[in-house]
């Protein structure tokens, strides 16, 4: 059981150091450009009341932009029309943060180990006193 939990913590460490580091770009497109252009996987759109929202898997249909606000499918669609958008934003993971994140918790992970190694008086301390 020790080494699935030592695993279940590397993966966990592992999965934040990869989505930690992701920030949203704020694009000088228009937004239906931005959805044709570049495909992305979400945008965060911002209306004229200061409004943010988050559209997963977005497309253009007529005048409005049409995704979820979830990534789950079950959930209903949201539409927002273009004329109602005052800026997009795109996510995008930012390789050097990510890459320094990593280097990091490697870094922590393996001090531990040193430590634990260190104070590691082995199988058969004070065997033989």
């Amino acid at each position: 059981m020790r080494c699935s939990s030592r695993t279940a913590i590397a993966l966990l460490a592992l999965w934040l150091s990869l989505t930690g580091c992701a920030s949203w770009r704020l694009e000088t497109q228009e937004a239906a450009e931005v959805i044709a252009l570049k495909h992305p996987d979400k945008i965060r759109v911002q209306g004229p009341s200061l409004s943010q929202t988050v559209l997963y898997r977005p497309t253009i249909q007529g005048d409005s932009i049409i995704g979820r606000e979830r990534r789950n499918k079950s959930r209903p669609q949201r539409a927002v029309a273009l004329s109602d958008v005052a800026s997009v934003a795109t996510s995008r993971v930012d390789a050097g943060k990510t890459a320094s994140l990593a280097l990091g918790i490697t870094a922590a992970f393996g001090m531990a180990a040193l430590i634990a190694a260190a104070s590691y008086d082995g199988p058969f301390d004070n065997c033989c006193q």
